[in-house]
C-alpha cells in the first residue's frame, strides 16, 4: 500500500466516522430529551444508573442505526474524500504522473467493501442476538423481558390472538383473548383467561397455549374439546383429565417469541430465522415475507451500487465544490431508496407478480448503469 493509499484510506475512515458519530449524537440527542421522563422514571424504580441504563438502551439501536446508514455514509464519505483531494489540486498532480482515476479509488473501494462485510455480519449476528432490546420501547424498558401485545392471527388454524403483555422470560401472555374462526365456534365463540403459556408438545399434547384461570366460555370444566380435520385443536378438562378445571389448552404451532417479532423479521431477524420461521405450517408465508427475504439478499449490492454510481460521477469532472458533490449524494440516494421503497411496496401488496420479482426491480434498474460510470474512471 503506498502513501497517499494510506492518506486517502485514512482521509475517508476519518469522514465515516465523524458521518456516524454526528448522525448517531443527534438521533441519541433528540431521542434521549425527549424521553427524559421515562428515562429519569427508570433509573428511580430499577435502580439502574443512568450510564448503564443508556449502554443498555442505545447501545443496541446503534447497531440497527449502523445497518441502516451503512451503505449512505458509505457513499457520503467517498463522495467527499473525493472532494477533498480534488479541492486541494491533489488529484490533478496524481493524474499528471499517469496514474488513473481507477487506481486512485482503489483503497476507498476496498475499504467500502469492508465496511459492506461488516454491516452483513451486523444484520446476521448482532441485531438478532439484541432483538429483544430492540423489539422493546423505552415505555417497556421497566418490564424485563416483557413487551406490548396487541393481537395475532394464527393461520394455521385462524384463531385470532390478543392480550395485553407477552413476558418473553416465561412465555406467557397477560390477559389472553382467543377468538375462534366460524368453523370452530359450533360451543362457544372465543377463550378468554388470566394467563396463557406456551408449551412444547408432550406425551399429552402437541405444541401449544395453556390458558389458566379461564372465565370465558363460563364453567371451562364442562366444555368439551373441540377437533379440526381430525385432530384436536382445544383441550377441555371434560375430555382430558390432566387439564385442571380451570385449564383450556389449544394447539398453536407458533411461539409466543415469533408472534411478537414475526412482522418485524425483516428488521431483527437473520435470513436463516427467517426461513426457519416462515417454514412452519403455522406462519403464512405472505408476499411481504418473500419480498423482504429477497431484500435482505439484495441489501448488500444495491449499497455498493450506490457507491459505483455516485463516485465516478464525482471524480470524472475536476474542480468539484461540496455543494455540488453533496447534492448529487442525496439525489442518487434519494433516488434508489424511494425505487426500493416503491417496489418492496407493490410487491407486499400483489401489485407485482411474483412478489419476489419486486426486491429485484431496484437491482434491474440500477446495476446496469455501474458500467456506464465505471468507465469514467479511466
Amino acid at each position: 500500500m503506498s502513501i497517499f493509499d494510506r492518506y486517502l484510506l485514512v482521509l475517508f475512515l476519518k469522514i465515516f466516522m465523524i458521518c456516524f458519530v454526528s448522525f448517531t449524537g443527534l438521533y441519541f440527542v433528540i431521542h434521549i430529551f425527549t424521553n427524559l421522563d421515562e428515562l429519569s422514571s427508570i433509573t428511580a424504580t430499577s435502580g439502574q444508573g443512568m450510564g448503564q441504563l443508556l449502554i443498555g438502551f442505545y447501545g443496541p439501536a446503534m447497531l440497527e442505526l449502523f445497518d441502516k446508514m451503512a451503505g449512505v455514509l458509505v457513499l457520503i464519505s467517498a463522495i467527499f474524500a473525493v472532494t477533498w483531494i480534488q479541492r486541494k489540486r491533489e488529484l490533478l498532480a496524481i493524474e499528471a504522473a499517469g496514474i488513473t482515476k481507477a487506481r486512485v479509488v482503489r483503497p476507498i473501494i476496498i475499504a467500502a467493501v469492508v465496511i459492506l462485510v461488516i454491516s452483513i455480519a451486523n444484520r446476521e449476528f448482532a441485531i438478532p442476538h439484541f432483538k429483544h432490546q430492540l423489539g422493546r420501547s423505552i415505555q417497556d424498558w421497566t418490564a424485563q423481558g416483557s413487551v406490548s401485545f396487541s393481537s395475532y392471527r394464527d393461520s394455521a388454524s385462524g384463531m385470532m390472538i390478543r392480550a395485553n403483555r407477552l413476558n418473553l422470560a416465561d412465555q406467557t401472555l397477560e390477559e389472553p383473548k382467543f377468538e375462534l374462526p366460524l368453523r370452530l365456534t359450533k360451543y362457544y365463540k372465543q377463550v378468554q383467561g388470566d394467563q396463557a403459556q406456551y408449551l412444547k408438545t408432550s406425551n399429552l399434547h402437541p405444541a401449544g397455549m395453556l390458558i389458566e384461570g379461564v372465565r370465558e366460555p363460563p364453567n371451562p370444566s364442562q366444555i368439551s374439546s373441540v377437533a379440526c380435520d381430525g385432530e384436536t385443536v382445544i383441550f377441555s378438562h371434560q375430555d382430558y383429565p390432566w387439564l385442571e378445571p380451570d385449564q383450556v389448552f389449544i394447539a398453536c404451532n407458533l411461539d409466543l417469541e415469533e408472534i411478537v417479532f414475526g412482522r418485524q423479521m425483516a428488521k431483527y431477524a437473520s435470513i436463516y430465522e427467517m426461513i426457519v420461521s416462515l417454514s412452519k405450517p403455522s406462519r403464512r408465508f405472505g408476499f411481504g415475507d418473500q419480498v423482504a427475504i429477497h431484500g435482505r439478499i439484495l441489501q448488500p449490492v444495491l449499497d455498493l451500487t450506490l457507491l459505483l454510481l455516485g463516485l465516478p460521477l464525482v471524480i470524472s469532472k475536476p474542480n468539484q465544490n461540496i455543494f455540488f458533490a453533496a447534492a448529487l449524494c442525496m439525489v442518487i440516494v434519494v433516488t434508489v431508496q424511494v425505487t426500493t421503497m416503491a417496489s418492496h411496496a407493490m410487491g407486499a401488496y400483489s401489485m407485482i407478480q411474483p412478489a419476489v420479482f419486486a426486491a429485484w426491480i431496484p437491482v434491474l434498474v440500477f446495476v446496469p448503469f455501474v458500467p456506464i460510470t465505471l468507465g469514467k474512471l479511466k
